[in-house]
């Protein structure tokens, strides 16, 4: 039967392990737990005294559950959990030991610190600097990514989470006029609101939201309005500066005779001189993946606030189309002296690399296998006949430079940038389609 620890009874472990063991611990079930993603299990074997990260266990496992939520919508059904140690020289958990708990599908990553005792865990904290022991296939992407996935993955603990949360009376009042003011846009959590309600609402909280700054983030009711805040504020600037100038766009698209390139040409240049102005900067780099799918009938934020997605269904047929043809014809007639350089540089480095292949792939082992984590973009290569295979048939020439060379030979990486500079070629310099068309002789 499993070790007696308190507020455990072997009932509930035999409950859990579907067996008789005389060797599981605590411990043991702790991990099974997060491995099977169960949080009916985290609610029984963790102990209502004890504080994880600083909160308390009702709140942690709050935490826990989004992380698993998040798993569980990229199709994992389960958690690897591979062992490892935090590595960071700044961070006082330096060498503590843990577990990164790799979804089975997604290979998306969870890094957990435990401090544990012989057959107990003491506390559980994510670490942001954690490698395996054994090397494997995981990613994980920096704490600002706007991916719900990642912002959950953090486990952050607001101040007031934390046990012993001791607040002014002019933090509560704070605290308590954002969680009013988060209702009253959700008063039915299932209507979904037009342009008009948020945007009277964001005009009336833009004074009070100031004032929140000198807290900053550190407060669940304050980060959750301000998530709310700036995410209206965003698409209510996308409504106000897009949504006419994208209809027209998109009427005028579907009069072009598409057989005709020069017809798409012009309303290509067309639109993009339109997105230098400072009135409709960046219009055409609002794209389908961050606005909306146009399939949905609504967009949900903070607190589950719904607006209308139909609002935007220009905005996101734009930059669908203006975006994949133009994407295309850049393709098909750029000449820009950072292309032509790219290319010969490419050709003879890719050349070297695949001549030298035996030296090359070491090294590119060597890199993979001390960080643990492989390079988005770049697959897992493993053997010699792969890393080759790889170089001749599966690398544009942008990627070879900002993936390839940029994480795996770093001082190759710096000597394409010298070269660039030697050849007064602004790396951070993109024309336009216009650009390339004059350039090539083309009159439209």
């Amino acid at each position: 039967m499993c070790k007696l620890v308190s507020g455990f009874s072997n009932t509930n472990c035999k409950l859990f392990l579907g067996r008789d063991n005389m060797n599981t611990t605590k411990k043991d079930l702790i991990i099974k737990a997060f491995q099977e993603m169960d949080v009916s299990m985290l609610e029984v074997v963790l102990d209502d005294s004890k504080t994880y990260k600083g909160t308390t266990k009702q709140i942690f496992i709050e935490k826990i559950e989004a992380v698993f939520a998040e798993f569980k919508r990229n199709d994992d059904d389960k958690l690897l959990p591979y062992k490892g140690f935090c590595r960071s020289d700044s961070c006082k958990h330096k060498g503590k030991s843990g577990y990164s708990f790799v979804g089975n599908n997604s290979r998306n990553c969870i890094d957990l610190i435990f401090e544990e005792t012989e057959d107990d865990i003491d506390d559980i904290y994510n670490c942001s600097d954690f490698v395996t022991i054994e090397n494997i296939v995981r990613f994980r992407i920096g704490a600002s990514s706007f991916n719900s996935f990642i912002r959950n993955s953090f486990l952050n603990i607001f101040e007031d989470e934390k046990v012993g949360f001791n607040p002014s009376v002019d933090l509560l009042i704070n605290l308590q006029n954002c969680k009013l003011a988060i209702k009253e846009l959700i008063q039915n959590q299932d209507e979904i609101i037009g342009y008009e309600i948020y945007s009277e609402w964001l005009s009336r909280r833009k004074h009070k939201r100031l004032l929140l700054h000198k807290w900053k983030h550190s407060y669940s009711a304050i980060e959750e309005f301000e998530s709310l805040y700036f995410g209206l504020n965003c698409y209510e600037k996308y409504y106000r500066l897009y949504r006419e100038i994208a209809k027209e766009a998109v009427e005028e698209y579907e009069r072009i005779d598409l057989t005709n390139e020069k017809e798409l040409l012009r309303w290509l240049v067309k639109y993009e001189e339109i997105d230098e102005n400072p009135d409709y900067r960046r219009l055409g780099f609002v794209t389908p993946s961050y606005v909306v799918s146009k399939n949905d009938k609504y967009i949900e934020f903070a607190g589950g606030v719904r607006i209308n997605a139909l609002d935007f269904k220009y905005i996101v047929r734009f930059g669908y189309l203006f975006n994949s043809n133009r994407y295309e014809m850049l393709e098909k007639y750029s000449c820009s002296d950072e292309d032509l350089f790219i290319k010969e540089y490419v050709l003879v480095a890719k050349e070297e690399h695949i001549r030298n292949s035996k030296q090359r792939y070491q090294h590119y082992l060597q890199v993979r296998d001390s960080t643990g984590i492989i390079i988005c973009y770049i697959p897992e290569l493993n053997s010699e006949e792969e890393f080759v295979e790889y170089l001749v048939n599966c690398i544009s020439d942008k990627y070879f430079i900002e993936r390839y060379l940029r994480y795996y030979f770093e001082d190759e990486y710096n000597t394409f940038l010298k070269k660039m500079e030697e050849e007064k070629i602004d790396t951070k310099y993109y024309p336009s389609l216009s650009y390339h068309l004059r350039k090539g002789g083309i009159e439209l």
